[in-house]
């Protein structure tokens, strides 16, 4: 579930018109800097943590859309598309 997500976003972007893909190939970098600079005293055992409750999150997140009535997309049925 969680790497199809990342295929998702990953493959977003062949998707967004040009002129905004350009402000888009623009802003990533400095997004990248910003949040580089903004870790910087976090040690790796403080990443790790962070991105256990990070998906924590993301689960729970996706059980309350669930619940909710939302579309769950899960791996095998992007595979399937």
């Amino acid at each position: 579930m969680r790497s199809s997500s990342a295929a998702r976003l990953t493959g977003a972007r062949n998707f967004i018109p040009a002129p905004i893909r350009i402000n888009f190939d623009l802003a990533v970098p400095k997004i990248k800097a910003y949040y580089e600079e903004a870790l910087a005293d976090f040690s790796m055992e403080d990443m790790a943590h962070i991105l256990h409750y990070f998906l924590k999150l993301l689960d729970n997140m996706e059980k309350v859309d669930h619940a909710a009535g939302g579309e769950e997309v899960t791996a095998d049925a992007e595979a399937a598309s």
